[in-house]
């Protein structure tokens, strides 16, 4: 986020009644900071839980240019359990990675590193590629992205969607994301729709 910037972040799960709410703020050149409220119901058997949490982070540019790499980041982000039924905490620290395709497209990508009660340990990644059409209008993505569980279980996903941009500051989406190899008792595939405001 460029220093100033404020930028408010909401989407929502239409099979898992996930919802997030994500702020992001500038606070210096290379260097923002970002808050989010998440909340995922979710099915044991019969029974419906709710799991709410509330992260804080931050995310600093290590390396800016042109070409190949555009830019790499180190991020932190702690969530803490809030009320409901989940009771965990987790840090997550990472690296990050874009290139910048021409005017339009990009292709980004991030390894983490998870730590959840200070008990067990993951790896993730994510991979996405996208090309916005014209700066008003449509645009669309794809992406990769799993988790390598303790370290013996990898678990996959998959997802398309497309954009549509208001200008410099509105962006709304839609996407489309599946397990490519199923792992819970809940739906392997879900629609989730979002939308990003640059309010200054």
């Amino acid at each position: 986020m460029p220093k100033g910037s404020l930028q408010v972040e909401a989407g929502v799960d239409l099979n898992e009644k996930y919802y997030l709410g994500n702020v992001r703020y500038g606070l210096f050149d290379g260097f923002e900071l970002s808050t989010n409220i998440q909340d995922m119901s979710y099915m044991v058997g019969d029974m419906e839980f709710s799991d709410p949490h509330w992260s804080i982070g931050g995310k600093f540019n290590i390396f800016e240019g042109e070409g190949t790499v555009s830019q790499i980041s180190l991020y932190d982000v702690v969530g803490l359990p809030l009320f409901g039924d989940g009771n965990v905490w987790e840090n997550r620290l990472g690296v990050a990675l874009t290139s910048q395709l021409g005017e339009t497209s990009y292709l980004a990508g991030n390894v983490h590193w998870s730590m959840i009660e200070a008990q067990k340990s993951s790896i993730g990644y994510s991979l996405q590629f996208g090309t916005q059409f014209s700066r008003k209008g449509w645009g669309l993505y794809a992406e990769h992205f799993g988790q390598y569980y303790e370290f013996n279980n990898l678990y996959t996903f998959g997802g398309l969607g497309l954009t549509y941009s208001f200008g410099d500051k509105v962006q709304a989406d839609i996407g489309y994301v599946a397990e490519l190899e199923e792992f819970s008792e809940t739906s392997s595939a879900q629609i989730q729709l979002g939308l990003s405001v640059r309010l200054f």
